[in-house]
């Protein structure tokens, strides 16, 4: 009997995209149309809601019968929690749409998961084939990152010759700092 040494798995891709004019346009469109079609569900859900209501009225004898209330409380508490849930999802759009406003150009956002199948063979790093991104500018794919790719990227980043770790730094801030650790480690030392 012969044995199969691969098989193919399904894994989910991150998409990152670069913040460019273009990007930023795009995202403020989609979150408007967004939002406008939040509004006319709500405006549509008012209606309704105010013609189911209409209706039970007209239907029965007397309007102010008891039960007759109590349909058309029901249908107004119902009408109410949809409404409170579609304003929920316009705050949330707005509040993305104010996030957009404030991304800097060059900025790496998370825009998404696509699902992707990959060969995976006996001896292979299934770390490495599950975690891969792709970096989109503009629609057009500048990379695909794996988990390796990432970690160096980002240690660059902090520690490369323009990270906060990498730069200069006058003497007077690092004895400051030297200073600081020093007594933090003395006070580990004394109470733990």
């Amino acid at each position: 009997m012969e044995t199969k040494n691969s098989i193919s798995i399904k894994r989910s891709i991150a998409i990152k995209a670069v913040v460019t004019p273009t990007w930023k346009e795009d995202a403020e469109k989609e979150l408007s149309k967004a939002i406008s079609n939040i509004d006319q569900q709500l405006s549509q859900l008012e209606q309704e809601g105010q013609q189911i209501v209409n209706n039970i009225r007209s239907q029965s004898v007397n309007p102010l019968d008891p039960r007759v209330q109590e349909q058309v409380s029901q249908v107004q508490q119902q009408v109410a929690a949809k409404r409170n849930e579609i304003e929920e999802q316009k705050r949330n759009l707005l509040q993305q749409q104010s996030q957009v406003r404030e991304l800097k150009m060059d900025e790496i956002v998370d825009q998404g998961q696509v699902d992707s199948f990959c060969d995976v063979t006996v001896g292979d790093n299934l770390i490495k084939k599950m975690q891969v991104s792709i970096t989109v500018k503009d629609g057009i794919i500048q990379s695909i990152d794996n988990l390796g790719t990432q970690t160096i990227r980002s240690l660059h980043k902090y520690n490369g010759p323009s990270g906060m770790l990498g730069r200069s730094w006058s003497t007077g801030s690092m004895a400051l700092w030297t200073a600081i650790l020093l007594g933090l480690f003395l006070l580990f030392y004394l109470f733990a």
